[in-house]
This record gives structure tokens, C-alpha cells and sequence, in this order.
């Protein structure tokens, strides 16, 4: 069921607030509303049964700074600048939605994880339409979910400082939240604003504050699962993987709730609009196991997870809610991180001629007109070099390690949602089409790391 117009775009009708909630490495089946059994989300489901789910939405990467990179800019990833987790930041030509909002009358604020342009380059978040941070900038530093130390920057104190990250009962997402809450409160009838909840969870480190571990234990401390322990090395030990992994998306899932109690309690529901979604597929990192994965559904129906191409890396879950929003509906829509740029714009009635990979959502989600079929593209550069296609129903993977060897992949997602029968043999002509709109969508990158050994040296 697709949903009804959310807001009048005419001249005299009021723009709305947007609310962007960003998870971390958030699995497509993690949630209850997209089919989780063990982990419990009770917040989000009800966001999703007084909203709208779509269940074809995607991630702009399977890691999380080209991701970024692609919902910040409108760009696909044979396009963006930053291609992988890289040292790279957004350069002044990058330009951002978060530019063109602030630009066009927005209060714009960014609360969390940046990872897209650290101290002393042009990728600040002030420098790219953030009014006011609170958060973490390198990647690295969202790693850790007892973190010492954030930054901050205001509209009347750009330069970026450094402040103590550390929340109740230490843990950083609860910080990050207080700003965010803070800052919501202090809005009113002012300007529209755009908040971007950026949480870096359920990301690795698996370190859940106490009172989200304590649904998943047994009175006497232990967890409720089966476990087997996990020796930190990069990330902090864990005794209970599977219980802690289960508590930060519950966590997520309250902080989700507490949003949306107060944008109730003052009103501000009538013409706020709130995204949820995930930078990219369920991690296996700091104890996780694949086989945790399966078990625990974080992928639901789909192959794969972070740092795959396959579905369950950047397939994830998506829900609107707002007033207006279709109640309790499935859109079915094919869109990706990189439409969110053309979309915000068009729901903040700014006309931009800046030619973008992706398309305004808005006539698909709240129209209920039926969206072009049209190629999706996405590549990562780690242990080789892959791409990946959907067009409608099919979906092409290319996957090169190191030494060069390729190996192709055709699905129908239609027939095979799981991406079990390799149609590559059987459909040949369609195989050819696909692998040539990868090679026609992809640009050769001007970062030397993510460059193809072909294109090195040119």
C-alpha cells in the first residue's frame, strides 16, 4: 500500500522538520517489525504500524564512510569521492543536503558519528551545513561506546572543541541523546530544523550500558542465550556477544521512543517528518559470529551482511512516520541513501540544478505514483574490487580479489530473494546487459586507494 501526499507543496504552505535517525551496522532483519523474533523492538515496530515500512530501501555502501558520503551528497558509489573507510574527508566541492537546507532558511544539527571529515579539513560537519554538532568525528573514535572524549560546534562557536562524551552510566549514545534532545527542545515554532541522529550502535564495540543488558540476562548475571565469549583485541572483551549485540538494538530502539514521545507531547508531529534506517548490513565484528547472524535473523530472508554486496549487506530496514504518513503501510519502492539528497530538498521546496544520482522520493512515498525502473549501483574496494547492479527484478554482482580473478553473480530478487540460484549461465544476454551498466557507472576514483589496477598511474 503506498501512502497519501504527507505535506502541501505549494507557495504559502509550511515547510516541514525532518528528523533523520541514522543506526550503525543495523541489521535488515534486527527488528520485529521486518521479522526479528529474538531481539525486542517495541518502539520502532509501533513506529512502523503508524507509519510506513520500506521494504526495498538501501544503504549507499556496505561500510560506513562511503555510505555516508552518498547520503550526504546524492551521489551513487561509482560517483562519490570517498569510496571506503579511509583517512579521506568531503572536499568544499562535496556539497551536502545539509548545505542547501541551512542555506534555504533550515536550522540544521548533527548529533553522533560524522566519519566523513575529521578536525582541520574541509569535511568538518560545520564546514558541510551543520549548525551545531555534538558527536564524533573519525570513525575509529565511534568504536568505542564509552568514549572519554567528543566535539562539539555552534552557530556561535563554529571551531570545533573538544568535550566529555561520557553519558549515564558512562555510555556515549546517551550523551549523544541528551544533546539531541536538548537541542529538539529548544526549537518551537522557530525556523524548520533538520536533527540527524547519527548513534553508533550496534556497531562494534558489543558494550551495551547495563540497563539494556538486563533484558537479556538471568537474575544471576549471565545471559539468557548460549554464548561463547569473545577476547578483545581492537574492540573490549565480551562474555556475551549475543546478549550485548541484542541490547544496544534494543537501546537504539528506546532512544527511537523517546523521540518520538516528544515530538507528540509538544505538537510537533503535525509537520515533522521522521526517517529511521541503517548505514549499512549486521555486522561480525568484536565477538559477533556469522553464525550468531543466522541465528539471531539480523539478516532476515537476505545473504550476506556488512561488507558484502549481497543484499544483507545493503539492503536495511527503513521506516517513515510523520502526520500524514500512511498508517500501518508497505511501501515497495526501490530507493537508496543517495535519493535522500534530491528528496529533502523537494520537501523543503528548494529547486537546485545540481545533477544528482538520485531522484526525489517523494512522489513514490506520498503520491502514490509508481517509480521509473531504473538501474541501482553500488561498488567497495576492500580485498579487491566489487560491484553490484539492481535493475528491477534482477541484480548483478562482480566480485575481483586481489590477484584479479573475477567471479559473477545474476539473480532474480523476485524468484530468490536469498540470492541461492546463480542465473549467470541460464541468462546470458541479460548477464551482458547488467555487467555493462556496472562498467558504465563507475567512474575512476581520484583517490589513489580507490583506484582499479588498471586505472593506477593514469
Amino acid at each position: 500500500m503506498l501512502g497519501f501526499l504527507i505535506f502541501s507543496f505549494d507557495s504559502t504552505a509550511q515547510r516541514p522538520n525532518i528528523v533523520l535517525i541514522l543506526a550503525d551496522d543495523l541489521g535488515y532483519g534486527d527488528l520485529g517489525v521486518f521479522g526479528n523474533q529474538i531481539i525486542k523492538t517495541p518502539h520502532l515496530d509501533k513506529m512502523a504500524s503508524e507509519g510506513m515500512k520500506l521494504n526495498q530501501f538501501y544503504a549507499g555502501s556496505t561500510v560506513c564512510t562511503p555510505s555516508r558520503n552518498a547520503l550526504m551528497t546524492g551521489q551513487h558509489g561509482g560517483h562519490i569521492y570517498l569510496r571506503g573507510n579511509s583517512e579521506n574527508a568531503l572536499r568544499t566541492q562535496d556539497s551536502t543536503f545539509a548545505e542547501k537546507l541551512r542555506a534555504n532558511g533550515y536550522q540544521t544539527a548533527l548529533f553522533g558519528k560524522w566519519g566523513i571529515g575529521d578536525i582541520n579539513t574541509e569535511g568538518e560537519p560545520y564546514k558541510k551545513g551543520w549548525d551545531t554538532f555534538y558527536g564524533l568525528l573519525h570513525n575509529v573514535e565511534a568504536h568505542f561506546q564509552f568514549p572519554n572524549i567528543a566535539w562539539k560546534s555552534t552557530p556561535n562557536s563554529p571551531q570545533l572543541q573538544r568535550v566529555l562524551a561520557q553519558g549515564k552510566e558512562g555510555f556515549g549514545c546517551n550523551f549523544i541523546m541528551d544533546r539531541a534532545m536538548e537541542w529538539l527542545e529548544n526549537q518551537g515554532n522557530k525556523d524548520p530544523f533538520f536533527a540527524f541522529i547519527s548513534l553508533p550502535i550496534p556497531h562494534a564495540e558489543l558494550m551495551p550500558p547495563n540497563s539494556a543488558l538486563s533484558t537479556y540476562t538471568k537474575p544471576n548475571g549471565e545471559s539468557i542465550f548460549e554464548e561463547k565469549p569473545y577476547k578483545g583485541s581492537h574492540y573490549g572483551s565480551q562474555s556475551m556477544p549475543k546478549a550485548a549485540y541484542a541490547a544496544l538494538v534494543s537501546q537504539l530502539d528506546t532512544y527511537v521512543g523517546r523521540v518520538l514521545t516528544f515530538l507528540k507531547e509538544k505538537g510537533l508531529d503535525k509537520n515533522t517528518l521522521v526517517i529511521f534506517t541503517s548505514d549499512n548490513g549486521t555486522h561480525i565484528e568484536g565477538g559477533r559470529t556469522a553464525a550468531d547472524v543466522a541465528w539471531m535473523q539480523s539478516s532476515g530472508k537476505l545473504k550476506g551482511n556488512k561488507r558484502d554486496l549481497f543484499e544483507g549487506g545493503i539492503r536495511v530496514p527503513t521506516i517513515l512516520w510523520g502526520n500524514g504518513v500512511s498508517r500501518n503501510s508497505v511501501n515497495p519502492t526501490i530507493g537508496a541513501f543517495y535519493d535522500l539528497y534530491p528528496t529533502f530538498l523537494e520537501l523543503a521546496k528548494i529547486k537546485s540544478t545540481s545533477k544528482k544520482d538520485g531522484i526525489s522520493q517523494v512522489p513514490f512515498w506520498f503520491n502514490q505514483q509508481m517509480a521509473p525502473e531504473r538501474p541501482m549501483y553500488w561498488e567497495f574496494h576492500e580485498s579487491g574490487f566489487s560491484q553490484a547492479v539492481r535493475w528491477g527484478k534482477w541484480k548483478y554482482i562482480m566480485q575481483k580479489d586481489n590477484l584479479g580473478k573475477e567471479v559473477e553473480y545474476l539473480f532474480n530478487l523476485e524468484a530468490d530473494l536469498g540470492e541461492t540460484q546463480n542465473l549467470s549461465t541460464k541468462e546470458a544476454s541479460k548477464l551482458v546487459q547488467m555487467r555493462n551498466q556496472a562498467k558504465s557507472m563507475h567512474q575512476k576514483s581520484l583517490i589513489d586507494d580507490f583506484k582499479l589496477k588498471e586505472e593506477k598511474g593514469k
